[in-house]
């Protein structure tokens, strides 16, 4: 089996996707990367490699929903009146 090295001196991109799914669509999810990788993705130009990971611990949490985007200031209301 092949190992990949992760080298923060080439002049390559690492993309590292999370994906949070329940216990029981972990394997599913597996499947599909894999087939969506095999038949699609690792055709398109500059692909090199992927490596799929599962958590042996499908029991953990889901992470904290991201935090809510900073509040934008609001215009001065405009009078309407006549």
């Amino acid at each position: 089996m092949s190992q990949t090295t992760i080298n923060p001196d080439a002049s390559l991109v690492t993309l590292i996707n999370v994906f949070t799914v329940a216990p029981d669509d972990q394997e599913r999810l597996i499947t599909l990367w894999q087939e969506a990788t095999d038949g699609i993705i690792r055709h398109l130009p500059g692909f090199i490699s992927a490596n799929i990971h599962a958590s042996t611990d499908v029991s953990q949490p889901k992470p904290p929903p991201s935090p809510a985007p900073a509040a934008q200031p609001t215009q001065p209301a405009q009078d309407t009146a006549l």
